[in-house]
């Protein structure tokens, strides 16, 4: 079960670690979660995303692990880990904008307007979390997505 777990978390979180890697892919991400920008992302922008959201190693750990057949102890390793990338978006979705730290601040100087504001990049962050989640249950629960959407839109 902790495998299976690691793998639906590993579903959830492979498009932030693409994210990561590549500036198309992370302005793509963005304009899932609703935020286009209004000229073509940067290496430096992909570089300052890796630093604000400080996940690179624990992605590296779920993806790492959840891939296979990971032992009992491996697979809640890597569950952990996943748990902590969704909560530090969640924790810096719900930053408050005079807490900001000088990595945020990085990230969004590294982009165009409109998320070229810290406060701004912490809503998108926000947004991100819940569209990354969202893809996962449209692809892998099709017949939820539906009421699912229904009940989020009325």
């Amino acid at each position: 079960m902790l495998a299976q777990l690691a793998r639906s978390l590993a579903a959830i979180l492979a498009p932030l670690d693409r994210a990561l890697a590549d500036p198309a892919r992370l302005e793509l991400m963005f304009a899932a979660a609703g935020w286009r920008t209004s000229r073509p992302l940067g290496q430096e922008a992909v570089a300052a995303a890796g630093r604000a959201l400080g996940v690179g190693d624990d992605l590296q750990t779920l993806l790492s692990l959840a891939n296979g057949t990971p032992s009992a102890a491996e697979a809640a390793n890597a569950v952990a880990a996943g748990s902590r990338v969704l909560a530090r978006l969640v924790a810096l979705a719900g930053t408050d904008s005079s807490e900001v730290d000088g990595d945020l601040t990085a990230f969004a100087a590294a982009l165009p307007p409109p998320l070229d504001d810290p406060e701004t990049v912490l809503a998108a962050i926000g947004d991100v979390e819940a569209a990354l989640v969202s893809l996962w249950i449209a692809t892998t629960l099709p017949p939820v997505r539906t009421p699912l959407r229904v009940s989020c839109d009325g």
